[in-house]
């Protein structure tokens, strides 16, 4: 990664890289040859009061060539967001609030912005690997999205008082990390078997979590914490969970590479740009494997 890298950056440690960005990202998300990104930039207020901002929008970025390319249509949009690469095809998902028509705030495009599917329901979603369907969060629901036949079919519904927030289907497909809240700060993150329907609950934080990611071995998952977004990682089962890193930033989103070799943690606090943090690196490694987690 050779492209923006900002020498008046604070000292970084050993294995950490900063780079700046044209787009203030959001949220981001690794494609699967592990050298490019897609990521949406940040949601606009819905008061109409838009004058000076740049559009909500999502984006491919080379980070290699600092290159980027948009992919949501040339409209003005206030509200593009949980964009998610296909596994196999050159396809992106997302939520938007004006650019699938009067009826559908999901849908899917080509790199050319050509819509492949519309969903009727759902806040966001996640494709499933080697399965012609979608996961999608119903608010309440967990369904699967049929592409074929255009249907749904529920595999999960939350308990009352419970709304679903976040959803991430793991890189085998067998499993899906969601985040559920019950209108307070406190998040539950549940791991489910997307072929059982089966949840397990792995972690509760009394503090406001989001932007789960999985690591690419299915052992571990990411996401922010708090206020501050601080990074923090988990294992699968639940039993350890890292201490939190902030690098003296705010976090805005988190994907690791399906390479396994870098977490990346976009930040819009001082300046737009993203952090690569090399997982082999020994400041990841002692992260990853602190005392409680030995």
């Amino acid at each position: 990664m050779t492209a923006g890298c900002q020498s008046n950056m604070r000292d970084l440690p050993e294995g950490v890289s900063f780079f700046k960005t044209d787009v203030a990202f959001a949220e981001l998300e690794w494609l699967p040859d592990s050298l490019r990104l897609v990521g949406a930039s940040p949601v606009l207020p819905l008061d109409g009061i838009n004058i000076g901002r740049d559009p909500s929008e999502v984006y491919l970025w080379d980070f290699k060539s600092n290159e980027y390319t948009q992919i949501s249509d040339e409209t003005f949009s206030l509200w593009n967001e949980h964009p998610v690469w296909h596994p196999d095809l050159d396809f992106v998902m997302y939520y938007s609030n004006d650019e699938f028509g009067k009826d559908y705030e999901l849908g899917a495009v080509d790199l050319s912005g050509n819509i492949i599917t519309k969903l009727e329901f759902g806040n966001s979603a996640d494709w499933i690997p080697n399965r012609n369907e979608i996961l999608v969060n119903r608010v309440t629901l967990l369904s699967l999205f049929d592409i074929e036949s255009q249907t749904y079919r529920t595999l999960w519904t939350a308990e009352q008082g419970w709304q679903i927030t976040e959803i991430a289907v793991s890189p085998n497909g067998k499993d899906a990390a969601i985040l559920i809240t019950n209108g307070s700060t406190v998040t539950r993150l549940l791991a489910i078997d997307l072929n059982q329907g089966r949840p397990q609950e792995i972690y509760e934080s009394q503090l406001k979590i989001s932007q789960i990611s999985w690591a690419p071995t299915g052992n571990h998952l990411i996401f922010l914490r708090g206020e501050l977004n601080e990074l923090l990682a988990i294992t699968r089962d639940g039993k350890c969970v890292t201490e939190p890193l902030t690098l003296g930033y705010e976090f805005e989103d988190t994907s690791w590479s399906p390479n396994g070799e870098v977490i990346v943690a976009s930040t819009k606090s001082e300046v737009n740009g993203v952090f690569s943090l090399e997982t082999n690196s020994k400041f990841i490694q002692d992260w990853l494997n602190f005392d409680s987690c030995q």
